[in-house]
């Protein structure tokens, strides 16, 4: 008797509690006298990142990272309602990250600094650390793995057949069968909760989901 071939698609999905947080903003300013508004987010600026600076530690946090580019300043003359062209606006803008590992410090900073003038929080996302992650992926691969096997095991049962064999694992449209979904696990962001009711803002992630398909072919009889 012929083997039978079964071709499965396998799936997981499993969820971890985020290690670090990276909040993303810009300190920028904009007015009719290029030095002032140059000074005005120089001096922003630069109360932003000592601050940073000093929360800083690679290993211990609060903050393992931060970066900011160089203020940018540029100008532009916009046109009035009636078509006619208005005097020079210069604008002054600096864009900064920050890798926090404390929750409380970062509802902290963000809290204190959302309130100065000129510094607008764009967003905070949540992660893994590199490694974390790759571990993190391993598991949820090989999870998929034996859910693909799984899969093929009950089919092999309801038809009668016995101990199925692997012939061939692949990516998610790989072997060729139909289109695929993509091949790679995918790191769903962790979301994020502000509570703004109390006196200072607080921030609770939920964790973060790692989901990955595999498409295995096996053999029974």
């Amino acid at each position: 008797m012929p083997d039978t071939v079964i071709t499965v698609r396998g799936s997981a999905t499993a969820r971890y509690a985020p290690e670090h947080a990276i909040v993303t903003g810009a300190v920028g300013f904009d007015g009719g006298d290029r030095d002032l508004v140059l000074n005005a987010a120089t001096l922003t600026s630069d109360g932003l990142t000592a601050r940073l600076e000093q929360l800083t530690d690679a290993s211990r946090g609060p903050v393992t990272r931060w970066s900011a580019q160089d203020i940018h300043v540029w100008s532009e003359r916009p046109w009035s309602a009636q078509g006619t062209q208005l005097d020079p606006v210069f604008h002054a803008q600096l864009a900064f990250t920050a890798t926090f590992t404390d929750v409380d410090a970062l509802s902290t900073w963000v809290d204190d600094h959302a309130r100065i003038e000129g510094v607008a929080i764009h967003g905070v996302s949540w992660g893994l650390s590199p490694e974390a992650e790759r571990a993190a992926l391993r598991d949820v691969r090989a999870a998929a793995v034996r859910d693909a096997r799984e899969r093929a095991e009950a089919y092999a049962t309801s038809l009668g057949l016995g101990h199925v064999q692997p012939i061939a694992i692949a990516d998610p449209g790989m072997l060729g069968d139909a289109p695929g979904e993509g091949g790679e696990p995918q790191l769903f962001k962790a979301a994020m909760a502000a509570d703004v009711a109390g006196p200072q803002l607080q921030f609770t992630p939920s964790d973060l989901e790692i989901a990955a398909s595999v498409d295995a072919r096996f053999a029974a009889r």
